[in-house]
């Protein structure tokens, strides 16, 4: 049990109780989504002596520059020495509603015009922050831009906090705070002659079709494969455009993957990640890139199904979708 230290307050822990727990049973309003340490939405400042003892479970997956700053992760911090905490400043950024349509019945695009100081790559995400101290992580679906505008697919989840308020509710115009980004799923590093497998289910479209862009963009010269996994057809968006784009690269092949009822033209029955898998095997798979993104166990399992084909670990990148305990409302892009 140790004192924390936050906004003029002296609190006292629980044994073994995390520091957003602590926060939460003191009355505090702290964003929050996963509470696994994998989403960063409750991200918090470490300030004064305490910061250098963080346990190294709470700054994991966080860039150098922020473990610097004293930042870590409140919802799997139990700290074993008094700790001041301040709320997160200095990686929030304005940003507003641009425009948004509907991609299927229920995904939307949401795009938002941001800063010139906000700087992203295609495949990280950001976290949509509300008034009321929610805290949502949706991926960029777009490379950076002339329009200085990032876009999110939302789908709305029915009885969801965050996704009716940014499919309907907010206003055009209207100001939106932004943390991040955030995330490693980004296309860098690679030779153009490689292979790159793209795989995303749901709205893990969106960080892929963000990765096929920036190497579109970059001259990819290599076979690109890109996967978009539902469970029924009706699950599948963009499917016109990622035809187009396939069209209008010899080296980029395009594969809807349904589990349940109707095919489109040109798609595979069958379980995403065994498809993906199958397919993949005519590439030269140690020398491939792979990007995975969408349900968290598909994501899991079809990356460890490539690591055992022969993709190297290092050559790996993922975006699984954590769901939040509890919750009706998940991250949906």
């Amino acid at each position: 049990m140790v004192n924390l230290r936050f906004e003029g307050e002296d609190l006292r822990t629980l044994e073994a109780e995390t520091v957003l727990e602590a926060l939460e049973r003191h009355g505090f309003c702290v964003p929050s989504s996963c509470r696994g340490g994998h989403c960063q939405a409750c991200l918090a400042q470490a300030v004064g002596q305490g910061a250098g003892a963080l346990p190294s479970r709470a700054t994991e997956g966080l860039k150098d520059a922020w473990k610097q700053l004293g930042y870590f992760l409140p919802c799997v911090c139990v700290p074993s020495e008094d700790l001041e905490i301040a709320r997160p400043g200095g990686i929030q950024s304005e940003a507003h509603l641009r425009r948004r349509r509907w991609l299927s019945s229920t995904v939307c695009e949401v795009v938002l015009s941001i800063s010139e100081s906000f700087v992203f790559r295609a495949g990280q995400f950001v976290h949509v922050l509300r008034g009321d101290a929610l805290a949502r992580p949706y991926s960029i679906a777009n490379p950076p831009n002339a329009e200085e505008t990032i876009t999110l697919h939302v789908r709305e989840v029915e009885g969801g906090q965050m996704s009716p308020w940014l499919c309907r509710e907010v206003g055009l115009g209207d100001r939106i705070m932004l943390r991040g980004p955030s995330g490693t799923c980004v296309y860098a590093g690679m030779d153009l002659d490689a292979p790159l497998l793209l795989g995303g289910t749901g709205t893990g479209l969106a960080p892929v079709l963000g990765v096929l862009h920036d190497a579109l963009g970059a001259g990819h010269r290599g076979p690109i494969r890109l996967f978009h996994g539902a469970r029924e057809h009706t699950g599948l968006y963009f499917v016109d455009d990622l035809r187009a784009i396939a069209l209008q690269h010899d080296n980029v092949d395009y594969t809807p993957v349904v589990l349940e009822g109707t095919v489109p033209d040109g798609g595979l029955p069958g379980s995403f990640g065994e498809v993906l898998i199958r397919e993949a095997k005519a590439l030269d798979l140690a020398s491939s890139f792979g990007y995975l993104a969408g349900d968290p166990a598909l994501v899991q399992a079809t990356k460890k199904q490539l690591f055992l084909a022969g993709v190297p670990l290092s050559q790996l990148h993922s975006d699984p979708f954590v769901e939040r305990p509890k919750s009706s409302e998940r991250r949906e892009g």
